[in-house]
């Protein structure tokens, strides 16, 4: 199935929880698999493990905070959307994944959705916290 559709996709966002496409929990497999595909861009969340960035050249890796979450509804769109909305401003790869880490543990850490989303100034004082 990706072959056919691999020449029209600029980025791909895969959670392994629930990965159709390519049959597989396992992070690394996924890697080595968009990266043989020669991929622009591609997002892997493995929830409770951590978050993997790679594109034609490189992969990186972080783990994801450890917590107790409250309600993980929205938890990896946030993390997508931190994600790209940084990428998209210049950040990165590494700082991208960190902010997106952030924002992702403290959207679960409430209940609902939308209105768990914290405002940046809370995310970067909790990057600062957990990061350094």
């Amino acid at each position: 199935m990706f072959d056919e559709i691999k020449d029209y996709i600029s980025i791909i966002f895969i959670n392994t929880k629930d990965d159709l496409i390519f049959e597989t929990e396992s992070p690394d497999n996924l890697i080595t698999k968009l990266a043989d595909s020669q991929l622009e861009n591609a997002l892997i969340i493995k929830n409770g493990v951590g978050i993997w960035s790679l594109d034609r050249t490189e992969h990186s890796f972080i783990e994801t905070v450890k917590f107790e979450p409250k309600d993980l509804t929205g938890y990896t769109s946030a993390i997508i959307g931190a994600y790209i909305s940084c990428r998209l401003k210049g950040e990165s790869r590494i700082d991208s994944m960190k902010y997106a880490n952030i924002l992702g543990y403290l959207q679960a850490s409430k209940t609902g959705a939308i209105r768990s989303i914290p405002r940046k100034e809370k995310v970067f004082e909790a990057l600062g916290q957990y990061y350094g």
